[in-house]
């Protein structure tokens, strides 16, 4: 969910910085938890929880109030999945035996409890290779290339920001605030 949501985010500061906001000053829209979790198909509760998560790694800046949300912190060209991963993943393995599974008069089981153990940490690391050899910049530019989307051309967030009163665009209030 947390590469997810920081795709999101990436892709919506490249369409923001396709209409030049930021030639003219201006940052990314801030996309709403309820947007967030719109297209993660999750509850916000749960977004803004792992959004906690990224912005205290330093990849997203959060904003509350009316016209609050959450941008990207950090450069996509640069920041990988790794980095993603990091930030969200706590202290335990991904991939383990449960604590206290290998009975310990069975000889079979405290071997093969111990073998997989190492089996597990093997796999692990090899994600986490794999994950620190793709930034957000190329993920967004693959998932673009195989041409998914949100389905709205103008904002790539189409399907996100629809009946969601609570995503605002602050680059057109911004102009409104200037005039």
């Amino acid at each position: 969910m947390a590469a997810h949501i920081i795709g999101l985010l990436a892709w919506q500061q490249r369409v923001d910085g396709d209409r030049a906001l930021t030639a003219r000053g201006l940052t990314a829209r801030a996309l709403s938890s309820a947007a967030l979790a719109t297209s993660v198909n999750t509850h916000p509760v749960v977004v803004r929880r792992l959004l906690g998560q990224l912005k205290a790694a330093g990849l997203v800046s959060t904003h509350r109030g009316p016209h609050g949300g959450s941008t990207l912190a950090c450069d996509p060209d640069t920041t990988t999945l790794r980095a993603i991963y990091d930030a969200v993943a706590d202290q335990r393995r991904l991939l383990c035996c449960a604590p206290g599974t290998a009975r310990t008069a069975c000889d079979v089981g405290q071997q093969l409890h111990g073998w997989l153990q190492t089996v597990f940490a093997d796999a692990e690391e090899a994600l986490k290779v794999r994950l620190d050899k793709v930034t957000v910049a190329e993920m967004c530019d693959q998932v673009h290339e195989q041409g998914f989307g949100c389905g709205a051309a103008s904002t790539g967030l189409g399907s996100v920001q629809a009946g969601h009163d609570d995503v605002v665009d602050l680059g057109r209030e911004r102009d409104h605030d200037a005039g």
